[in-house]
């Protein structure tokens, strides 16, 4: 068959019926009339009303509200060998992603010793203890903060400018540099 001849979906008309259960249930979400996938889709349904009622069971209730902007303190369980500890992670929530569901997250960025960490935590994890607000900027325009990324590149580049010029201003010139007294000569007597 000639490519535009066959019914793939792209030429306006409907895909050729299949046997896989996606491609039924598809067929049947958009419309078109397939009666052999009302198994399918029902299939579908079920798996998703089991996975959000799977999904209750875990999403925590009671977590602060966090924008981003705001300084936190996450607590994260840590074990290490057969010892567990409670480690803290402090910093700017810079993002939050995928809503406040099972599978939502948020990133907290730190500056270490001039080295910018980032770590992305799952909100509703077992292994957070919890979650404090440290303090909260006024304001913040912006639901996504990576430009500070940039930012803070931008100053430490700006700080070691600075120490170079600062290096090169205390290091002595050349020409307040004296020359070495010369040695008086010695004559060599002939023997």
């Amino acid at each position: 068959a000639s490519p535009s001849a066959r019914n793939d979906g792209r030429n306006g008309l409907p895909r050729s019926p299949s046997t896989d259960s996606w491609s039924l249930a598809m067929t049947a979400v958009k419309g078109y009339p397939a009666p052999c996938c009302m198994k399918a889709v029902s299939m579908l349904k079920r798996s998703i009303v089991q996975q959000t009622a799977l999904e209750k069971q875990y999403i925590k209730t009671g977590l602060p509200d966090m924008r981003p902007g705001d300084i936190v303190r996450v607590h994260q369980r840590i074990k290490e060998g057969d010892k567990t500890r409670v480690a803290r992670f402090e910093g700017m929530v810079i993002a939050r992603k995928h809503g406040n569901g099972i599978t939502a997250t948020f990133t907290v960025r730190k500056v270490i010793q001039e080295v910018g960490v980032e770590r992305i935590f799952p909100l509703h994890s077992p292994l957070i203890e919890k979650i404090e607000v440290v303090s909260r900027p006024k304001r913040v325009r912006r639901a996504k903060l990576y430009y500070i990324r940039d930012r803070a590149a931008r100053v430490i580049r700006k700080k070691m400018r600075q120490v170079a010029m600062r290096s090169v201003a205390d290091a002595p010139s050349e020409a307040t540099v004296e020359p070495a007294a010369a040695a008086p000569e010695t004559s060599i007597p002939d023997a």
